[in-house]
Parts: C-alpha cells; sequence; structure tokens
C-alpha cells in the first residue's frame, strides 16, 4: 500500500469516526455556550482576575468556570458556570467584599439564566461568505489552473475545502476540545490551509505540463 492510499484511508477513518461521534455525542461545547448560570458584580474598583479566580475555585470545588470583566472602566465582574446556588452566591459575594473592602448585598444579587446557543447561530451568519469565497477561488483555480482541466480542477478544489472541514471538525469531536464562538475561526483557519495545499498541488502539476511541452 503506497502512502496517498494509507493518508486517503486513514482520513477517510478519521472522518467516519468524527461524523458517529457527533451525531451521537455531539462537539464538546463551551461552557458558556451551554445552558448556565451567570453572577454580575458590581466591585466598583479595580481587581484581579487571578483573585476572583481563587475565590471561585474555593466556592464552586471544582466546576468549570468563566470569569470576566465587563463594563468599559472593568470595575464589574461576570461570573458564569453552569450552576449556582444561592449559598454559593452568598459565598462569593461574601469573599469578594472580605478580598476587596466592598459592601456588595448578596439579596440584591441575581443568579441569571442563560440559554443554551446553538452552534449553527454561530455559523449560520457567515455562510454566505464560505459561498462567495469558495466561488471567487474555484473560479480563479479554473481560470489559472485551465491546462489541468477545468473540471478536474473544480472537482478537487471543492472536494479539497469540503475534506479539509469535515477532517477538521472530526478532529474536534474525537478530542473533545471545547467548542463555540472559536468555530468560525477554526473554519477559516482550515479554510486558509486548504486553499495553500490545492494551490501548492495545482501548480506543481502545472509546472510538470509545462515542462513536457517545453521537451517536446
Amino acid at each position: 500500500m503506497n502512502k496517498n492510499k494509507t493518508i486517503t484511508i486513514i482520513t477517510a477513518l478519521i472522518i467516519v469516526l468524527g461524523l458517529i461521534i457527533t451525531l451521537t455525542a455531539g462537539f464538546n461545547v463551551e461552557m458558556i455556550t451551554k445552558e448556565h448560570k451567570e453572577l454580575h458584580l458590581d466591585i466598583g474598583k479595580d481587581f484581579k482576575i487571578e483573585d476572583i479566580k481563587n475565590i471561585t475555585k474555593e466556592v464552586f470545588e471544582g466546576k468549570k468556570v468563566e470569569i470576566q470583566k465587563v463594563e468599559a472602566f472593568e470595575d464589574q465582574v461576570l461570573i458564569s458556570v453552569e450552576e449556582i446556588t444561592d449559598e454559593q452566591k452568598n459565598n462569593v459575594v461574601s469573599k469578594i467584599n472580605e478580598k476587596y473592602g466592598t459592601e456588595i448585598k448578596a439579596e440584591e444579587t441575581t443568579i441569571n439564566t442563560v440559554p443554551k446557543a446553538n452552534l449553527k447561530d454561530y455559523i449560520i451568519p457567515h455562510i454566505m461568505e464560505f459561498v462567495w469565497a469558495t466561488v471567487l477561488v474555484v473560479l480563479y483555480m479554473c481560470i489559472r489552473y485551465k491546462k489541468l482541466k477545468v473540471l478536474t480542477v473544480l472537482v478537487q478544489t471543492i472536494l479539497g475545502i469540503a475534506i479539509a472541514e469535515a477532517f477538521a471538525f472530526s478532529i474536534l469531536a474525537i478530542t473533545r476540545i471545547p467548542v463555540g464562538a472559536n468555530l468560525v475561526a477554526v473554519m477559516f483557519v482550515i479554510y486558509a490551509v486548504a486553499i495553500l495545499a490545492l494551490t501548492y498541488m495545482f501548480e506543481n502539476n502545472l509546472q510538470k505540463i509545462k515542462l513536457e511541452e517545453s521537451k517536446e
């Protein structure tokens, strides 16, 4: 079995396995993409994310927590976690008050529920960008490499992009790397890599044809 066949078989197996995992278990979505709870606290002064992380680690005992500064002056913190009890809220507020000498009132602080975000909500707004980009790329490839036969270039370009994206999605599904808003960026990066690889392949094939023509 030659090298190309081996690569093709491995790629096909990874894509099939990734498809099975996607259909059965789905992607491992980021916590903020799932339905979760948010605690928005106005500290009113500059604070360190690391301090808040230490507090939440103690209160939520190993649960995954997302922390970010909000507002223009970055004096408010948004704490996101899958579940927050009133007791945990009270503990977070108490520890922040103790750490920064603030007087945040736990009873006036609400726990907000954020609904689940669908991954397609991140992808759909960019579909037309991919479509138009692909149309332009295919047109360029067919014109630039017309000596390689337009139909061949057309099919290989579309298949190459599709396989590259399917492979990337499969790797994300298999490895369980968390995905969310970063999914679109991954798609664009893989898209660019696929175009570069196709261009390299077509360019080599074109040079071979030109070399053969020069010998005749």
